[in-house]
């Protein structure tokens, strides 16, 4: 069986050797604490620089691990260990990844990465397919139309641009298509929502569910979507009256959908997060990974039409 320690240059290999067998031992107990673990990356950083990264730390919320992740950090800070931890997650700052001690703050630097720019994502679709082209001599063209529409669904996240550009390369390749159109986007999209992320999915379907036929949640989701934000993506329920309206095809008040923001910021599906009382009260996604999948699933569903590359709502669906 290969381990890490086969994969480095010799004089690496032996010198680390011996620290990793201790570490190792450090870590042969039946309770794992983050002294310990602070203890075992004292060892290794003692000799090599370490780096640690923890991708997606936002999804390990409801492990308890945020506070354990806080008092590992308090106590590497305290005790000076020579050791890089990279903690990637969605979130507006420090607070909303990690709980625990205030103190801990002190002991990061919080760096904020904006969304990608409709440029951006373009370079990760178009640049995927030269890609293909040149290791592969597979050549696959993209309409302009459905570019410019994956480009707004992935609303500037690029996991979606690359979950989106690669579907309608899978469905391109099977079906040999050259050439692909907002007809092969169309085929492509229902493989994408599947391919979402479990957590995504399960959260959609238990907010539109519903023992009523004409409930019209997912209209009302679709039209958070589609709602106007601030800096922070928070909306006021105001903000969802004009794009219900298009959706729906006729005129909706906020008596009309007030009681579904409520379902939508309630368990068990906990989409939106509230802030503020009566008129102050302020809605937004709670996972931002969310409005894209709901973008998505409007395509697909009918809600949205592509007109000259841009998403616009069908009026005579939800009529």
């Amino acid at each position: 069986m290969v381990s890490e320690l086969d994969l480095l240059e010799p004089t690496y290999a032996d010198d680390l050797t011996p620290i990793v067998d201790r570490a190792k031992a450090v870590l042969d107990v039946d309770d794992i604490t983050p002294d310990v673990v602070a203890r075992v990356l004292h060892l290794v950083s003692s000799r090599v620089p370490l780096l640690i990264v923890l991708d997606e730390f936002d999804r390990i919320g409801d492990l308890g691990s945020p506070t354990l992740f806080a008092d590992l950090i308090k106590t590497l800070s305290d005790d000076l260990v020579p050791c890089t931890l990279l903690i990637v997650g969605v979130a507006d700052d420090v607070d909303g990844l990690i709980s625990g001690h205030r103190s801990v703050e002190r002991a990061l630097r919080q760096i904020a990465m904006p969304r990608m720019s409709p440029e951006e994502l373009r370079e990760i679709i178009v640049g995927g397919f030269h890609a293909l082209h040149e290791r592969a001599g597979v050549k696959i063209t993209l309409t302009g139309q459905v570019e410019a529409t994956i480009v707004q669904l992935a609303q500037g996240f690029p996991n979606y641009a690359h979950l989106l550009a690669g579907s309608v390369g899978e469905i391109a390749l099977i079906r040999g298509i050259e050439d692909v159109d907002i007809s092969v986007l169309a085929v492509a999209l229902k493989h994408a929502l599947e391919e979402a992320q479990q957590s995504i999915r399960s959260s959609y379907t238990d907010a539109v569910s519903s023992a009523r036929t004409d409930a019209q949640f997912s209209m009302t989701l679709l039209a958070c979507a589609m709602a106007k934000v601030d800096e922070l993506g928070f909306f006021a329920p105001a903000d969802v009256r004009e794009p219900l309206t298009e959706i729906a095809g006729k005129a909706r008040g906020t008596q009309h959908f007030l009681h579904h923001l409520k379902k939508f910021s309630d368990e068990p599906s906990w989409i939106l997060e509230v802030k503020g009382e009566g008129r102050k009260t302020r809605y937004r996604f709670r996972n931002p990974l969310m409005r894209p999948f709901v973008y998505m699933k409007g395509l697909r569903e009918g809600y949205l039409t592509v007109e000259t590359g841009s998403l616009k709502p069908n009026k005579g669906k939800g009529a």
